[in-house]
């Protein structure tokens, strides 16, 4: 009693659940069987109602491992493709790491090399302010002693006149010797007196011992002495103003290199600071990918984590419920066992009489008469039930049975015995054909959405490599385009100084021919009026008509005009070829930097061709490669999406994203089953 009690408090749920359909078809066939019931104890109800719980438990048991194998395999799925992201993304993340200290380093590089220019600048700046005081005084010193020596040969010449206007006889020399030492300067006089000190009792006034205080011009010496020391002073004016030039042009070479020395480093900072710029932009750019990576990337991985937990938990209940399931089934097997061995002989001993009463009481209750009545009301509810569940299958037990005649109850019992094996049946193979078509279209979804992300990966990397490539394409024309105007720039330049150097040379030539020309002139014109100075006087002669009565000595004055400007010529003649070798040798120094720049600047351009070249042809070798795995991966792809048409027919409702067809039938065979 005590397990009869246990039995129906586990199993009253069950049946106290079922649908009106299944109750109201079990009242049928009580009415259908009623006239024609056999002895039915209760010790047999209790076996069927078990037996039906063993076969409850075990479908039940079949579709959850069923159900808990599509999970796990959709469990197993999205691990992969979780982990497989996740992989992606640390590699991704480590990339753009790298990617940003490379560019942080880059800036740091560049900024330091930013700050030394600006040190060189400053260094520039200073030099040639330093080189502009020192050129000022030096130029100050120069106009001071150029003016000196200018006033001396200025002066000298005045002495120079002044003594030879004294050319006759005269009294006290001295007297005009006081005149030439007031007509010289300071530096002059002194320079006279230390190239002839016999003069310097002249100048001081004392006569020279044994001479009358009548004079006769006697100052030859002095005349050869000054005009010796003219000649001094103006090859000294002449080695001040080649001092002077050389000094100039070395200032002036000294503000062009470091003008050019300072444009350079403004170019170099201007450019190193576009670059800084850029590589700040690209490390900025590549921080907020590295961000955005790390956010999906966490997001992925916390998704594998709560899936895995998830996943985990599952398993467990599964085993857990598989066991307690074999467990119930056990219970219900070994309640079997014993009430067919312990109580069923007993109930067939004790109980016989009871189940002769009832049925007598249900003899008594109904009688052959009512056979129509209950064939009429099991009909009306079959057909009922077979138009509200739209089953053709209890059509046709109800049309069965209102055209069986005599006892219908063990045909139909076979009948409905014969449609739930076959609903069963079909059932087992619609589910073993959606497991099937569950794990197909899993690996199917699998293979196209793997695909789909290498197909549109590929792409991406062909849109990047024909971007890159045609950047690259553009740059080596520009660099082509820069090195053929660098190299026509080279070859004009040096066509223009290969003409200024051969004007130079003949302006040098010349120069230097007209200065021995003049230097022969001048020594023609002193020799001639030298020896012309020193003409005897005309012998005295009888009265005679009138005549000239001085000897002729030549245009002395003139003479000493047209010398001083030969000699002004030679100094103009001999500081043109003194300026122009000058400008010829920094005309040849700028046109050596220039073209070392230029040489530095086309090698430059052309090793960034070759690496731009190298590059690109690179490139177009993973353009084609990339074009191929494209080819290969969107192949796989059409296959894996014509498989996925090839499925969809015969696993219509099989598929997760679309549930309700096979929901509805599933739905509709089980209370058509438990109509029956």
């Amino acid at each position: 009693k005590s397990l009869l009690k246990r039995l129906r408090l586990r199993t009253a749920p069950e049946f106290g659940a079922m649908k009106a359909p299944r109750a109201a078809f079990g009242v049928v066939l009580a009415l259908v069987a009623a006239p024609q019931c056999s002895a039915v104890t209760p010790v047999q109800k209790v076996l069927e109602l078990l037996q039906q719980m063993v076969a409850t438990a075990k479908d039940a048991k079949k579709e959850e491992v069923v159900q808990w194998t599509a999970y796990k395999q959709w469990c197993t799925d999205a691990e992969g493709q979780r982990q497989t992201s996740v992989k992606e993304a640390n590699l991704q993340i480590e990339s753009l790491k790298a990617d940003v200290q490379k560019f942080d380093a880059e800036v740091t590089r560049l900024e330091e090399e930013i700050k030394g220019h600006q040190d060189d600048l400053v260094t520039f700046e200073k030099t040639r302010k330093d080189a502009a005081v020192q050129r000022k005084n030096e130029s100050d010193v120069y106009a001071v002693t150029h003016q000196d020596y200018s006033e001396s040969v200025k002066a000298i010449d005045s002495a120079l006149r002044t003594l030879k206007d004294q050319n006759y006889k005269r009294e006290q020399a001295p007297a005009m010797l006081q005149g030439v030492k007031r007509a010289l300067p300071p530096r002059a006089l002194a320079a006279f007196l230390a190239e002839a000190p016999s003069a310097l009792a002249l100048l001081s006034g004392a006569a020279p011992p044994g001479e009358a205080n009548a004079y006769e011009f006697q100052s030859v010496d002095i005349v050869q002495m000054l005009e010796e020391l003219k000649d001094k002073f103006r090859d000294q004016v002449t080695a001040l103003e080649k001092e002077e030039m050389e000094r100039r042009h070395a200032y002036e070479r000294l503000v062009q290199d470091t003008a050019s020395q300072t444009a350079a480093a403004e170019n170099e900072i201007q450019k190193k600071s576009k670059g800084a710029a850029e590589n700040k932009q690209s490390s900025a750019d590549a921080s907020a990918q590295l961000v955005t990576v790390t956010s999906i990337r966490d997001a992925d991985q916390k998704f594998l984590d709560d899936l895995d937990t998830t996943c985990n938990s599952k398993s467990t209940d599964f085993d857990a419920r598989q066991k307690l399931r074999g467990e119930e089934i056990q219970a219900l097997e070994k309640a079997i066992e014993t009430i067919s061995t312990d109580v069923a002989a007993k109930a067939e001993k004790h109980l016989p009489a009871l189940a002769q009463s009832r049925r007598s009481l249900v003899q008594l209750r109904g009688g052959p008469s009512d056979d129509a009545s209950h064939r009429r009301t099991a009909v009306a509810y079959l057909q009922n039930m077979a138009g509200k569940l739209e089953s053709s299958v209890l059509a046709t037990v109800a049309s069965q049975l209102a055209a069986t005649a005599g006892d219908p109850f063990e045909k139909v019992k076979k009948l409905i015995q014969q449609l739930i094996d076959r609903l069963k049946a079909e059932a087992a193979e619609e589910a073993q054909h959606k497991q099937w078509c569950d794990q197909e279209l899993g690996a199917n979804l699998q293979t196209r959405t793997t695909k789909t992300q290498e197909v549109e990966g590929y792409h991406s990397k062909i849109e990047k490599l024909e971007t890159d490539i045609g950047l690259l394409k553009r740059d080596i024309a520009e660099l082509s385009k820069g090195v053929a105007q660098l190299q026509s720039d080279m070859g004009s330049q040096t066509k223009l100084r290969a003409e200024e150097k051969a004007e130079n040379e003949n302006t040098i030539a010349d120069a230097a021919g007209a200065q021995v020309a003049i230097v022969g002139a001048i020594k023609t014109l002193k020799d001639f009026y030298g020896t012309a100075a020193g003409a005897t006087a005309l012998a005295q002669q009888p009265a005679a008509p009138p005549i000239f009565d001085a000897p002729y000595k030549g245009q002395q004055a003139q003479s000493g005009n047209v010398i001083a400007f030969l000699e002004v010529i030679h100094s103009d003649f001999a500081r043109l070829e003194q300026e122009t070798s000058a400008a010829e040798q920094a005309a040849q120094s700028e046109y050596d930097t220039q073209m070392a720049d230029a040489r530095s600047d086309l090698e430059a351009k052309q090793a960034d061709i070759t690496a731009k070249t190298r590059d690109q042809g690179q490139k177009e070798v993973d353009l084609e490669t990339a074009r191929n795995d494209l080819d290969l991966a969107q192949s796989e792809l059409d296959a894996a999406l014509a498989y996925y048409d090839k499925l969809r027919p015969s696993c219509v409702g099989a598929d997760p994203s679309d549930t309700s067809g096979s929901t509805e039938r599933v739905k509709r065979r089980e209370e058509e089953i438990a109509s029956l």
